[in-house]
Order: structure tokens, then C-alpha cells, then sequence
């Protein structure tokens, strides 16, 4: 965080869900293995959103037809509520 704050004002952060390995994330357009696990990403949005630099925050990469279970669509949310929880932590300190 410290490199992208650098002499910036702001920071906005684009969670691709591809990141996530395939057990995770079956409904993404680029499957594939060894991606990070889910409780990885948790904890690294979960900071961002803890930081004040960070202005701005967006997913993308979702494919609920490719998603019959809606693995990837219940995880998605969960990304967006845990940076949220950073964030109202933030506010608080």
C-alpha cells in the first residue's frame, strides 16, 4: 500500500474475482488453479478498506451463468461486505 499511495491522493482498488482459485470461483470467465483462497482475499480487502488512501473499490469478473450454485456470486458479496467492514472500521478510529 505504502509503493501505491506514493505521492498519490487516492487509491482505487478493481478486485478481478479471477484471482481466486477455481474451487473457489467456478463462475469466472478465467478459471484456473492455484489462485489465492477465499480467506486470503477476505484479508487483504479487509485492510484496503481499512485504508485511508483508498477511494474508490469495484469487482469485476463474475459469470453467474457459468455458476449454477452461485458459488462465485455468494463470495463476490461476501468481498464487497468485508472491505465495507474495513471501511466502517476506518471511520471509527
Amino acid at each position: 500500500m505504502a509503493i501505491a499511495g506514493n505521492g498519490t491522493d487516492a487509491i482505487y482498488v478493481t478486485v478481478d474475482m479471477d484471482v481466486l482459485d477455481q474451487a473457489y470461483a467456478p463462475g469466472v470467465p478465467a478459471m484456473v488453479p492455484v489462485g489465492m483462497t477465499s480467506w486470503q482475499l477476505l484479508d487483504a480487502v479487509y485492510l484496503l478498506g481499512q485504508n485511508p488512501k483508498v477511494k474508490g473499490f469495484d469487482i469485476v469478473c463474475v459469470d453467474p451463468m457459468q455458476d449454477p450454485r452461485r458459488a462465485t456470486v455468494r463470495m463476490t458479496l461476501h468481498t464487497i461486505l468485508t472491505f465495507l467492514a474495513g471501511y466502517m472500521k476506518r471511520n471509527r478510529q
